[in-house]
């Protein structure tokens, strides 16, 4: 298994709905990108695709960065199925093998409405149950806290008495990133690292994209095995 720093790939996981991978791949070395665009898929139909995908690359070991529901489908795929994250030897602060950007871990509401807002929000693949509140605890149920130790996670917001997307004011809660809502972002017995503001969940919001946010990319990178 890969053990030296530097040696694994990096891959690159977008969320829900998402048009390609909301990352700039020069922020990463060794990086490759997830692509399943414009879909919306259940949390272990996305981990098996993701499984799939990084599986050519199991000799060197993956370790993943994901945003939205990329974090979740990560750590889905990391608790139920041996994969390519699995060749990595080292588990650390400095060897982080799950990483992941606004990710709604507990849900989101806006995720039950999606249907009859997302024109005006820009999301068109309809409703998530498992991206529900509901759905998100019954998930968090079965995953175990060796699971969780491995996630490493970043959340951001709008600047102070702002907002994202104003449509989404109405249903999420304060403060949000547009689609995540920051009380309903951690996973107990994983590692939060940060909360930043003046950055929105993807492109079109009021600030710009957390995932283009080149200081915590350079993080990501050097954290990654």
């Amino acid at each position: 298994p890969a053990s030296m720093k530097g040696q694994g790939k990096v891959a690159l996981v977008h969320g829900y709905c998402s048009g390609g991978s909301p990352f700039p791949e020069e922020h990463f070395t060794e990086s490759i990108a997830f692509s399943d665009p414009n879909q919306s898929r259940s949390n272990d139909a996305f981990a098996q695709l993701l499984w799939k995908f990084i599986e050519p690359h199991s000799k060197t070991g993956v370790s993943l960065v994901g945003h939205s529901q990329g974090g979740i489908a990560s750590t889905h795929l990391y608790t139920f199925y041996w994969s390519a994250v699995d060749g990595h030897s080292i588990f650390d602060d400095n060897n982080r093998i799950i990483q992941s950007v606004g990710t709604p871990y507990s849900g989101t509401a806006l995720a039950g409405v999606i249907a009859s807002i997302g024109k005006s929000i820009g999301i068109g693949c309809g409703d998530n149950k498992d991206l529900t509140r509901e759905g998100a605890e019954l998930w968090k149920a079965t995953i175990p806290q060796h699971a969780r130790k491995a996630v490493y996670y970043y959340t951001t917001q709008y600047d102070d008495w702002n907002w994202c997307v104003l449509a989404a004011q109405a249903v999420l809660s304060f403060p949000n990133d547009g689609t995540a809502e920051q009380k309903y972002n951690h996973l107990d017995g994983a590692t939060f690292v940060n909360h930043k503001k003046k950055f929105c969940h993807t492109d079109n919001m009021k600030f710009p994209p957390q995932c283009k946010d080149s200081t915590r990319n350079t993080e990501l990178n050097e954290k990654a095995p």
